[in-house]
This record gives C-alpha cells, structure tokens and sequence, in this order.
C-alpha cells in the first residue's frame, strides 16, 4: 500500500494524498482555469485509484493537484494537474508529476494530453509524442434536421460489450471507467450495431460549462458521423465540447458545419513504451485530457 506520509518539498511545500475534504479547494483551482470538470469528476479519480491522486499544499492549503487512472497497469493516465498561478515556477508541477509517475513504477505506459506550452516540459522528463487532437467547442450548435438514427442506449445489460469493443479499440480494459461515464450522464450514451455486432460508440456527459461528447470510437467514418449526428439530436444541447484526433479530417469539417470552432490543440504523449497503442483508425474523440 503507497503511504500517505507527507512528503516536503522547497519553501514550505508538501505533497500529500488528495482526498475528499480536497474536493472544495480543487474546484477552486479547477474554476481559476475555466476548465469543464464537475465535483463528480474529482470524486471518479478518487473512488478509482484514491493512492494516484495528490494535492500539493502550503500550510494545510492545497495550492496543487494531479491524478491518475490505472488501468491494470498496462496504461495509466494522467490529468487534472493544477498549480496556483501565485505559486508557479518553483518547480511544484514537476515534483507532483515525479511523485506520481514513482506510484506507477509498475506500469508499462503511461501516458497524457499535453498543450503545446507544457508539452516541452514533458518531454524533459521523457514522454514522446503520439499524435494531436483538437479541442473544439460550440455555444451555438446548429442542429440536423431529421429522425434520431437506429441507436441502442448504453446501460447496465449491454456494458460488458460495449467495454470489449472499448477494449479492442484502446488495447485496454476500461470497464469501470466506462461504467462511471455511463451513470454520469444516464440515457445519453449510445451504441450502434450492424448485423448484431456493435460497429460504434459514443459517451456523453455533463460539464461545467460544455456537454462532452466523447470518447467516440467507430469502425470507419461513415459510422462516426452518423453517431455524432445521432448524439447531437439525442442530447439536444446548444452548448457542447469534443477532444477530436486531428487527422480526423471530415468529422472536423462535419464539426465547423455545425458551428464547432478551435479552441486549442493537444499533443498526445507517452512515457516509456507503447506496445498497445490501440486502434488510432478507429478513434474519433476522446474522453478528455483528464481521462484519455
């Protein structure tokens, strides 16, 4: 068991185990950047890997966050890294990262979504590049007109498969993340069959100021825009965001159609190996740079 035992390190900083009591003091330093994360959230880190997530402090005050998901130590990825801007530049992000990426000396990847201003950095401490993806977000969709498609809801009875061709797609089980994501959001997430197989699935769930739609995975092109179209009518929300793979080029027009622009740009990165990169082809957006 990973100890929480603080751990000091310059000008009267410490690192320590976030916990619940954190939730309020990481919100504060999640609004100060604007991102989209709710409570709910903090609390799916929390419940998932508590021994991964780490608050940096300054007299008992969290001015410093990062988590991790591991996923039976073949990927684990990292988000939520937060530094107070009045403590920034004494090192803080690093010595959290350092601390974290020591929790997971027993996995074989490890990997994140990097800006472009923090990817120099990472590559410091030896992450490689992957591939980009694109932040995009509307406050003014333009909805398609026409029926919602022939979908299935993603539930309780059908998880299991939909997890297996997660996995297939990822290289990773990610059951109970997916679980998690399914009961954020309920009714919302959707999955598409051909010939009794699923060809293609889509997660939603709320956020602070944007509903997210991803991770979207499909077997080919066609398949994804019918399941953006389908989830757009479904959710029937003016305000929504997706973390799409660059090199997706027509569901990136699909998406400026509709009103979607740039917010900023992400680079994917890895540390160590990749020996189970997934199916790239067939990933179309992501979960966020906070769950992958």
């Amino acid at each position: 068991m990973v100890s929480s035992q603080k751990n000091v390190l310059n000008s009267g900083v410490m690192v320590r185990n976030l916990t619940i009591n954190d939730l309020p003091a990481a919100m504060r330093l999640k609004n100060e950047e604007n991102w989209n994360q709710l409570e709910n959230d903090w609390k799916l880190f929390l419940e998932h890997n508590p021994e991964l997530c780490l608050a940096a402090t300054v007299d008992g005050d969290v001015i410093g966050t990062v988590t991790a998901i591991n996923h039976a130590d073949r990927l684990a990825w990292i988000g939520m890294m937060l530094v107070d801007k009045n403590f920034r530049g004494r090192g803080i992000s690093k010595q959290l990262l350092n601390t974290l990426i020591a929790r997971l000396s027993s996995c074989r990847t490890i990997k994140l979504d990097a800006t472009p201003a923090g990817n120099p950095v990472y590559k410091k401490l030896g992450f490689k590049d992957e591939f980009r993806l694109l932040r995009m977000t509307t406050k003014d969709l333009a909805f398609s007109q026409g029926n919602i498609d022939h979908t299935e809801i993603i539930t309780q009875e059908n998880i299991q498969e939909v997890a297996a061709f997660d996995q297939q797609v990822t290289g990773v089980s990610r059951l109970q993340f997916l679980k998690a994501l399914m009961t954020n959001f309920p009714g919302k997430s959707l999955l598409l069959r051909q010939k009794g197989q699923i060809t293609g699935t889509v997660f939603v769930r709320e956020g602070h100021n944007y509903t997210h739609i991803g991770p979207l995975f499909a077997k080919d092109t066609p398949t994804a825009l019918q399941l953006l179209e389908t989830t757009l009518r479904h959710i029937n929300e003016k305000k929504v965001l997706v973390d799409v793979l660059e090199d997706k080029k027509e569901l990136v027009e699909r998406l400026v159609l509709k009103n979607f622009e740039v917010q900023r740009p992400f680079i994917r990165m890895f540390l160590y190996k990749n020996p189970a990169p997934g199916k790239i082809n067939q990933q179309y957006l992501i979960s966020g740079p906070e769950f992958g």
